[in-house]
């Protein structure tokens, strides 16, 4: 990806993905408990929980220099992450890695800790990366999931995701293969 193609783009968005990313709504989880969940930008400090994140939810996880390649290009790379407020703490939930080239939004990757599952978070984050894709005038967005995830592609699925291909031994430390999936967007 060229850096330099992006500045303009992305820059003169970067006030209008701001907005998006520093809201706030409230989501009930399984026990019932009103959550209030805040999206902000990813940055050094959050490396930490984030690897742990990686560690718990893949079987492969990427490590520290990823994430530190993806913070220093802000133009075409975004990492943000979601943490769950409530009685006055706010705990670390979940984060999604975005890439984005020409006309097309890819989701790199997308991990939601096991005690927050289930209760809207990754929809949450699937549909501010649908909403940021579409601000920056992206006409697709694209993502791969294993195949064996099937919680992920139904979640995907009800987003509007098609899949387009079976990619075979995708995740390389694992063997196992994996779906590209495609959202097209609408203007």
């Amino acid at each position: 990806i060229d850096d330099n193609n992006n500045d303009n783009n992305n820059n003169n968005n970067d006030n209008n993905n701001n907005d998006n990313v520093n809201n706030v709504c409230n989501i009930n989880l399984k026990r019932k408990r009103l959550l209030e969940l805040e999206l902000r930008e990813m940055n050094e400090n959050d490396l930490d929980w984030v690897m742990l994140l990686e560690v718990e939810a893949f079987q492969s996880p990427y490590d520290v220099r990823f994430f530190q390649h993806m913070l220093q290009r802000r133009n075409s790379h975004r990492l943000f992450v979601c943490c769950v407020k409530q009685n006055e703490k706010q705990s670390n939930a979940a984060y999604i890695a975005l890439r984005f080239d020409d006309d097309c939004c890819e989701i790199v990757s997308i991990a939601v800790f096991a005690a927050y599952r289930g209760g809207g978070i990754g929809r949450r984050l699937m549909n501010a990366a649908i909403e940021m894709a579409r601000k920056v005038k992206c006409k697709s967005v694209l993502l791969n999931v294993a195949v064996f995830n099937r919680a992920a592609q139904q979640l995907y699925e009800s987003l509007g995701f098609e899949t387009t291909k079976w990619i075979n031994q995708y995740y390389a430390g694992e063997a196992q293969d994996g779906l590209e999936m495609i959202k097209h967007l609408k203007d």
